[in-house]
């Protein structure tokens, strides 16, 4: 009885599923892809970090701050838009980047 070798594929050979569909990457590799993707939490960011978003300036960090330590925390990303100054335009542009947790 013969045994097929359970060796890994080549390097230099490609599966089945990557000539099907090249450069779509495998159900576990999306998910560490989608892993190391953060956000940045609007409840729990200090304002460096706030000021690493796109758009973002002191004046306005210093705005999300008071508001959660006013109001409590986001339920929403989606609720920045109800700051003084913050457009509806400013909040899709980083809205990939943020979150509430």
């Amino acid at each position: 009885m013969s045994c097929r070798s359970s060796a890994a594929t080549p390097s230099n050979q490609t599966t089945s599923l990557e000539q099907a569909a090249p450069g779509v990457l495998h159900a576990r590799e999306t998910r560490a892809v989608t892993q190391t993707i953060a956000c940045i939490d609007l409840n729990t960011a200090p304002l460096k970090e706030l000021i690493s978003l796109k758009g973002i300036g002191e004046v306005m960090a210093n705005r999300v701050i008071e508001y959660r330590e006013r109001h409590g925390p986001f339920q929403r990303p989606e609720e920045i838009i109800i700051l003084d100054g913050f457009s509806e335009r400013k909040y899709k542009a980083i809205a990939d980047s943020i979150c509430v947790k």
